[in-house]
């Protein structure tokens, strides 16, 4: 008796394309950006205006978002208070979680607080968010203080 058997290999071909995380910031402006009253005051005398810093990571409905936003203080005094407002969004083509967002300065002379950014970003889409500045008592005269802020986030199936 005799058994007989066939054999073939089959080849697969395929092609995978990945996704890209890419998130910018934008800074949009300030409430008191050097040419009005300041805030809850009756004269002008401070200003605080916002800069885009590093490459442009992307452009969104005319915007473009960079690595990195900056707000200068100038003439600033105790107790001078004001707002920067910024934009994030995601230029990639997958979701991304944000996790808050960075800001380094003079913690002696100043107090920052970043509204709470937080959680998933798809893609072509933006969130707004402020950061408030307090000069403190602090402060010394006659000083230019700077802000920077970066944006913490992974992808979104990586989130905590």
């Amino acid at each position: 008796m005799g058994y007989a058997h066939w054999s073939q290999t089959l080849y697969i071909n395929g092609t995978v394309t990945t996704g890209k995380l890419c998130v910018g910031i934008a800074a949009t402006g300030t409430n008191d950006p050097g040419n009005a009253t300041d805030p809850g005051k009756d004269k002008h005398v401070g200003a605080t205006e916002s800069v885009n810093v590093g490459d442009v990571k992307c452009s969104h409905n005319g915007t473009n978002y960079y690595e990195e936003i900056m707000y200068v203080i100038t003439n600033a005094y105790p107790c001078y208070n004001s707002t920067g407002y910024f934009q994030i969004a995601n230029c990639g083509t997958i979701p991304v979680n944000i996790t808050g967002v960075s800001c380094t300065y003079n913690t002696t002379a100043l107090e920052v607080t970043v509204s709470d950014i937080t959680g998933q970003l798809d893609p072509c889409n933006v969130i707004n968010g402020t950061i408030d500045f307090h000069v403190k008592q602090e402060a010394e005269q006659n000083k230019t203080y700077i802000i920077n802020c970066t944006i913490n986030a992974i992808q979104w199936n990586l989130a905590p």
